[in-house]
């Protein structure tokens, strides 16, 4: 008996010492072996694993329970996700492909932290399912991955003001293995197109256009994001043209393998971006009118989805509009075959500008009477994730109203008139920020979609109440992320600029008249620099119309 546990104690003890030389040989370095963390760990910023626990020699037998069959997808805030009914081809896929630990800390990172970020606060499978099936496929999006997990990183170490060898670190290992997976998206652009492709060809520009939007490098972003765009619009599909082109594209999505809803919905917001930042429709097709809005919302998604599609429509008139009024405009078609010619003569132009206000407004207001029952349900059921997701649509559909206007072009006080509506963005926002966010207060956060910075900047330079105003701003600094190419921080330094100047002719302390208002013309920014260029118009007396200042340089 003596004998037998003499044999199980050295038994164990090699398979101690065997654990702890494969685990360096996976790390491909040695520890250090300093307690209680590696000096290696420490100036990563890593939380150091060490070695295994000290063996319980004489432990009870315990039992061994099955494996869940529940999948391993990161715990969230809220209640479960609810996945869509909708079948996925299931295909045999590798294990993930760890060449050393850094790749395996990464990618837990991505998983744990980075997609649930991503995912935001609305039902989607992009980045907790869709993306990390593909990981097991492709190693394009497998490197990907990894390389946003350590942005991720990154993100982190800065935000704590410490280790910055550490941050470096990350940012070098993820600038090789983003390198890693460009070369793999090379070799995959040379496959045969199909729906696979098609799709692996998106996940590939968001993936992309995700990585530049981290590193702030704007037109990368932007032209990995109109890339995916193009090549999902000139797809052939086979299926009736609906008004809106996304709203033809969704209804391949229905009855494809490797298409979804989620996917589709996120090229229709980067489409959104592009134009709102590019300020082209070249070679583009022009929607011929505002989406068809369904009876009802199944879905606070599904209200999303058609709101996407109701602002990517306001935009493409937005550019419309603004090359025509430039002289530079090539095409435009909303709904009729006309060309350039069609728009030189000024008062066929106001009509249809009008027309498309009236449009505009028509279909804002329809969205929001059949959205709105569905908000006054989620108020019944406070902290659930049908409350956050109908208080953020309802963050960005109230903007629509005082953002777009018919009632004067060259006069700002209209704005006045929504002040009910600035106090509501802030309320729900601030709700959302300090109750339901993943990230806490002062820590950075990113996210592919443009949620909450874009809504609070346009309160804070649109409302002209010093408190109302403030808290707009003052939430773009406690709370700072950037979602997309919108930098809560780079909103916050141009509103308070503006709300300084403003407030430099106040009346009585109380009030911003006509004559000391500031409307922005353009906002040209590099985040990697930190750095905004911003120039205003404003009416002056004796003039008819507004007057543009001098460039003004911002820095943040």
């Amino acid at each position: 008996m003596l004998s037998t546990m003499c044999r199980t104690e050295a038994y164990q003890d090699r398979q101690a010492q065997v654990e702890i030389w494969m685990s360096n040989m996976i790390r491909r370095v040695k520890c250090d072996e300093t307690k209680p963390c590696c000096l290696r760990c420490s100036k990563s910023g890593w939380n150091c694993e060490g070695y295994p626990p000290a063996l319980n020699r004489h432990a009870s037998s315990q039992i061994i329970l099955p494996k869940s069959s529940l999948p391993l997808l990161p715990k969230g805030t809220f209640e479960k996700r609810i996945h869509s009914n909708k079948s996925f081809l299931i295909e045999p896929s590798f294990h993930p492909r760890f060449h050393n630990e850094d790749e395996r800390r990464y990618f837990n990172v991505f998983i744990t932290q980075t997609a649930p970020e991503l995912t935001g606060f609305f039902e989607s499978n992009i980045w907790n399912r869709l993306i990390l099936q593909a990981c097991h496929e492709e190693l394009y999006a497998w490197h990907a991955v990894v390389a946003i997990g350590a942005l991720h990183r990154t993100l982190e170490v800065s935000n704590s003001s410490k280790h910055d060898d550490g941050s470096k670190a990350h940012h070098t290992f993820a600038l090789k293995q983003y390198g890693i997976a460009i070369r793999h998206m090379q070799q995959v652009a040379q496959r045969e197109m199909n729906e696979y492709r098609l799709r692996d060809t998106l996940i590939s520009c968001l993936l992309t256009t995700c990585f530049e939007s981290y590193i702030g490098n704007q037109e990368d972003a932007l032209n990995q994001a109109q890339a995916g765009i193009d090549v999902l619009l000139n797809w052939q599909f086979d299926c009736p043209l609906q008004d809106d082109d996304m709203a033809s594209v969704r209804k391949v999505t229905a009855r494809s393998k490797f298409l979804d809803d989620d996917l589709l919905g996120a090229f229709t917001r980067l489409d959104f971006q592009v134009m709102q930042f590019k300020y082209t429709v070249k070679d583009r097709v022009l929607s011929p009118s505002y989406p068809t809005i369904p009876p009802s919302f199944e879905s606070v998604t599904e209200a999303r989805f058609y709101w996407d599609l109701i602002v990517r429509r306001a935009q493409q008139w937005h550019i419309a509009q603004h090359s025509a009024a430039t002289e530079q405009f090539s095409t435009l078609d909303f709904g009729e075959n006309n060309t350039s010619e069609n728009f030189k003569r000024g008062s066929e132009f106001a009509d249809r500008t009008e027309r498309e206000l009236v449009a505009y407004e028509e279909v804002t207001a329809l969205w929001y009477e059949k959205f709105k029952p569905m908000f006054e349900k989620s108020r019944e059921q406070p902290g659930s994730k049908m409350f956050v997701a109908a208080s953020m649509m309802m963050v960005r559909y109230l903007p629509s109203k005082f953002a777009i206007s018919r009632k004067a072009p060259d006069c700002d006080l209209y704005a006045d008139q929504y002040f009910e509506d600035y106090k509501s963005v802030v309320s729900l926002t601030r709700g959302v920020l300090e109750e339901y966010s993943m990230t806490l207060p002062g820590k950075a956060g990113f996210g592919m979609d443009v949620n909450f910075v874009l809504s609070l900047f346009l309160v804070a330079t649109r409302c002209r109440e010093p408190s109302v105003r403030r808290e707009a701003i003052s939430l773009l600094v406690k709370h700072p992320r950037r979602e997309g190419l919108w930098d809560s921080l780079m909103a916050a330094r141009v509103a308070t600029w503006l709300m300084e100047k403003e407030e430099e002719g106040m009346a009585d302390g109380k009030y911003v008249p006509e004559t000391a208002r500031l409307r922005i013309v353009k906002n040209d920014f590099v985040l990697k620099e930190r750095k905004a260029v911003i120039r205003c118009s404003k009416m002056v007396e004796g003039c008819e119309q507004r007057v543009e200042l001098p460039d003004v340089t911002l820095t943040w």
